[in-house]
């Protein structure tokens, strides 16, 4: 199967059949993102919708597309439902009266749409547009894990899968947001709802919207998630827990699935997914490695002990490099490379393996462990600024003056305008995360990872899968939330429930060696402590002789490839970087300081691998403005 990307845009309104047929005409970018064939359909009530995909099987859009003859209404589902009873797009093709039925029922009960929604379960966005005005509502699930884009322009809405498809649909040079900005160069990732360009915002979480033909938008929240500690469970009942609500999220997701394909890495998240999975399905599993490694035969034992089939798919070393401009596109300003590699296996698997549907574990280790286990509250009542302050030292690998030193690219006086930008977003999510706990850990933990599920730093690792194929999750599943949210943060904080979920779904693989650790999975906690606190000092003397001495093999001896070194010795690499970063159309003097960033890019050739860190911002900020930005600050 050639890799073509699935996607969609809807456009409502004024001039809504121009508009998609001026995209259709434009092609740009079409050799990077590998938009598939397209097809138009031109609605009843004033819209009209441009698919993408192949035209079969695995690489249609994740949308269904349903008109409402009794009403006037068309109903859009991006995603999918698994309650109060399956929706996928092969369901409501085969038959809509059910998911017609669904929506009547949510239209016809605007007071009670809080308990309808609440009941809604799976990983949606439903859009609805209304005959005879074109007024559009939108329904999001709690997490926003299925971003739909939106712009408003001169009269029509448009609403797409992927932020540039809202830049290709205007075909204009944008100027550049400076809070998504902040928030790519301090964060690598959004801490609000804006693409990095000053055109396009995607839904937030446990939101009900309505869009109006004149412009006006407004948003109330359906769901608000709440902290709700219960005490007196032991670890071992929690993972009890966790182990029946795994084996419900995949018994209903058998509804919208029948053979799905699982990226299994051997860690312990995927070997939980894997396990909960083969409660219901016989997956196929799939491992991409750089060679033959500990990892790919923890991955092949972990699969040979549940019996299910696993196969292997080697990356070379422009695996990352082919991706990047595509991946960077498609995620508006979320984008990490290492997290932009799953869309090329699939590719490379081809038709060789019979799915409908692909799952990563990853999201699982929310039970894995608690981020904020190591934030201390500031005192009885902790204030969002307090709050705020403590995040760049919390979020992610990198300390808070290696992310702050990333600003000093940007020109004064736009540097002061970027920071605040940013803060005043991270401000509104401090804000709220301190109402959804009194334990100051746990309101971290909601801070930094489950405001919204694209704030989540592997979110892109899923953004990555929908590019090519229908993605499911168990993460994103009612009952798991709920669970999670009713998790002590003490409890949490050791990261045990998971091991004690294993040890119900599948005892065999607690006992196989955790390949991040190469210790028994079920070892005692300090054993894992122990090893996670030495191996980074390892891995840094190891790469720190391999770059003294020359030796670049070691970049392709792990299931994770060494991006960091590729970058800074690899030719081909190294051509690529520079063909960005010294682009005054990608990195325009007007807002970057350009002997600041040759600097950085002087000393990371010279081996501060760490500032690696800042070449990715740049280099995403980069490939996204030198096909759609304007040189400016919005």
């Amino acid at each position: 199967m050639r890799g073509y990307m699935p996607g969609f845009l809807l456009a409502v309104g004024n001039g809504h059949y121009s508009l998609a047929q001026k995209m259709l005409a434009g092609g740009r970018c079409d050799a990077i993102l590998e938009l598939g064939v397209a097809s138009l359909t031109k609605g009843a009530v004033g819209w009209t919708l441009v698919e993408w995909g192949c035209g079969y099987g695995q690489g249609e859009a994740d949308l269904a597309v349903a008109s409402d003859d009794v009403t006037g209404t068309a109903c859009l589902l991006s995603g999918y439902l698994t309650q109060p009873q399956p929706v996928t797009r092969k369901t409501v093709q085969a038959d809509p009266a059910p998911f017609l039925a669904l929506i009547r029922a949510i239209a016809s009960e605007p007071a009670g749409s809080t308990r309808l929604l609440s009941g809604l379960n799976g990983s949606f966005t439903l859009l609805t547009i209304a005959s005879p005005d074109g007024t559009v509502r939108q329904y999001t699930d709690r997490f926003a894990s299925r971003s739909v884009w939106r712009a408003h322009h001169e009269g029509a809405w448009l609403f797409a899968s992927h932020p540039v498809l809202l830049w290709l649909a205007l075909g204009k040079r944008y100027a550049v947001n400076p809070a998504t900005l902040g928030s790519l160069l301090l964060r690598a990732r959004p801490s609000g709802a804006g693409s990095l360009l000053s055109v396009g915002c995607r839904n937030l979480p446990g939101s009900l919207s309505l869009f109006r033909g004149d412009g006006r938008d407004e948003h109330t929240r359906w769901f608000r998630p709440q902290y709700r500690p219960e005490s007196g469970l032991s670890t071992a009942q929690w993972g009890n827990r966790l182990a029946a609500g795994l084996r419900g999220a995949s018994g209903r997701l058998a509804g919208a699935t029948t053979k799905p394909l699982l990226f299994l890495s051997g860690g312990l998240d995927s070997r939980l997914a894997l396990a909960a999975l083969a409660c219901e399905f016989k997956p196929s599993c799939v491992t991409l490695f750089d060679g033959e490694n500990f990892e790919t035969r923890t991955a092949r034992s972990v699969a040979k002990a549940v019996g299910t089939p696993h196969h292997t798919v080697s990356r070379d070393r422009l695996w990352y490099l082919r991706v990047m401009e595509r991946a960077a596109l498609l995620q508006g300003g979320n984008y990490h490379p290492a997290h932009s590699h799953f869309s090329e296996g699939l590719k490379k698997l081809g038709g060789d393996l019979d799915y409908d549907s692909v799952l990563l574990g990853d999201f699982l280790e929310a039970f894995q462990k608690l981020l904020g286990g190591d934030a201390r509250s500031p005192g009885p009542r902790p204030d969002p600024s307090a709050l705020c302050d403590q995040v760049l030292n919390l979020d992610g690998h990198y300390s808070a003056s290696q992310k702050m030193g990333v600003l000093q690219f940007v020109r004064e006086p736009l540097r002061s305008r970027v920071f605040e930008a940013w803060r005043s977003d991270l401000m509104l999510a401090a804000t709220e995360a301190l109402q959804v706990s009194s334990e100051y850990p746990a309101s971290v933990d909601y801070f930094l990872r489950w405001r919204a599920a694209y704030e989540v730093a592997t979110y892109g690792m899923i953004e990555d899968v929908r590019s090519l194929a229908p993605e499911r999750s168990l993460s994103m599943d009612n009952e798991i939330h709920d669970l999670m949210l009713s998790i002590p943060a003490r409890q949490r904080m050791h990261g045990r429930i998971a091991i004690e979920a294993l040890k119900r779904l599948c005892p065999e693989l607690a006992r196989i060696r955790n390949a991040n650790t190469m210790l028994p999975a079920h070892a005692p906690y300090w054993c894992h402590k122990t090893v996670k606190l030495v191996r980074p000092r390892l891995g840094a003397a190891r790469q720190a002789f391999n770059r003294r001495f020359g030796i670049t093999n070691a970049v392709m001896a792990s299931s994770w490839t060494d991006c960091r070194l590729l970058g800074a010795t690899d030719p081909q690499w190294i051509g690529f970087f520079e063909a960005i970063l010294c682009d005054p159309a990608a990195i325009p003097g007007s807002i970057f300081d350009a002997a600041q960033i040759r600097e950085v890019w002087r000393r990371y050739r010279a081996g501060e691998l760490p500032l690696g860190f800042s070449i990715d911002s740049l280099l995403t900020f980069g490939i996204i403005h030198k096909h759609f930005g304007s040189g400016e600050l919005a």
